[in-house]
């Protein structure tokens, strides 16, 4: 996530610094490879116990909807960049009620995390 994503080098992101996923906050706005923005970020989801990145949830018109780790090219301040189109961000899934993760969201620096079911 230290690039612009595949295929992109406009200068739309070249100013913006990645951030690390634990500093993401809740707002901000999801866009996909070609710049449309499909939702705002409700949570971010992690496995604390092995300190991974897993995805994160996304607020849509449709609903809440969940981006896996590999599909998050790069989070910045004010933007998060997918490597989705927006055929596949239409089909996006729901989060997954069972799997117990850590949801955490970035708030002013500092980090709020609740263990607990992925929502």
């Amino acid at each position: 996530m230290t690039g612009p994503p595949r295929g992109e080098t406009g200068a739309s992101m070249t100013d913006e610094m990645a951030i690390s996923y634990l500093a993401a906050v809740h707002g901000t706005p999801v866009l996909t490879r070609t710049g449309t923005q499909i939702g705002t970020l409700e949570h971010v989801l992690e496995v604390p116990e092995v300190d991974v990145f897993d995805g994160i949830v996304i607020a849509t018109d449709a609903g809440l909807r969940f981006i896996e780790a590999d599909d998050v090219e790069r989070i910045t301040q004010s933007r998060i960049w997918c490597s989705l189109d927006e055929a596949q961000a239409a089909r996006l899934p729901p989060p997954d009620r069972d799997t117990p993760t850590t949801v955490s969201c970035g708030v002013a620096g500092m980090t709020q995390a609740v263990s607990g079911p992925a929502f």
